[in-house]
């Protein structure tokens, strides 16, 4: 499991891979008073900004998910969130953005096609695994993805797993849990249950996540009928347990 901790603030979060994580990272960061200049993410592998984090009191720490509650009785007093995201809108973004795992687990000569054409392009393309997707999504259409998924099953990857799985949900207690089609409310909500002064929190919405109405076009081109149940049934406990409409 990964989390990252703000001694601070006393927050917790509980990282759901494509949930609006990469956000969150960055905005628990500047309310710690770190300002980055590249992503979050990133940052926090940084020996750098390791360093400059961890006085701010922001940690990253990963356990096993046996280490759970014993993690969450340490930590009494914290508050323990996430984020959660409509799996049709979670399916789609993992086309988009980790369709190139996908390929190397059940796909490997179009995987290393991809991976010559962008080493090819030169250093300019390298900084983005997305150049490699791209290619990909020519290789690989959003049907065939969504039937290797159902063919080859989806626990390979966090991303592509069950949310509930993805944040250890049977073996954490969560104090609260966000949604990201509601990412501003449910941000400020997080917020004021901190000592965060009112400014502060107010601030915090200046940082939105990504776009969800193009999620939303998304969801109207690439969804049939056929693969909406299909997407259904591969994430139904998901649908269940966060309360997602199968019809959204």
């Amino acid at each position: 499991m990964h989390v990252v901790k703000s001694d601070k603030l006393r927050l917790i979060y509980v990282t759901n891979p494509k949930a609006a994580s990469s956000s969150i990272f960055k905005l628990l960061l500047e309310l710690s008073g770190i300002q980055v200049d590249m992503p979050a993410r990133k940052a926090l592998r940084r020996a750098s900004y390791k360093e400059i984090a961890r006085d701010a009191g922001v940690s990253r720490v990963r356990f096993s998910r046996r280490r759970a509650r014993r993690f969450q009785k340490e930590h009494k007093g914290y508050i323990f969130f996430t984020f959660v995201r409509d799996p049709y809108g979670r399916c789609i973004s993992n086309y988009h953005n980790k369709l190139n795992r996908v390929a190397k687990q059940f796909s490997p000569r179009d995987y290393y096609m991809s991976k010559a054409l962008h080493i090819a392009r030169g250093p300019s393309a390298w900084a983005s695994h997305l150049n490699g997707v791209a290619f990909l999504k020519n290789r690989i259409s959003f049907e065939q993805y969504v039937h290797l998924l159902q063919v080859k099953g989806i626990d390979f990857s966090n991303h592509f797993a069950h949310q509930r799985q993805a944040i250890s949900y049977q073996d954490l207690k969560f104090d609260f849990i966000g949604k990201v089609e509601n990412f501003d409310n449910d941000i400020s909500a997080l917020l004021e249950k901190t000592d965060l002064p009112r400014d502060r929190n107010a601030a915090s919405r200046k940082n939105p996540h990504e776009n969800i109405s193009k999620s939303d076009q998304d969801k109207a081109v690439l969804l049939t009928d056929e693969l909406r149940e299909a997407i259904f049934a591969l994430y139904q406990p998901d649908f269940e347990t966060f309360d997602y409409d199968r019809n959204g």
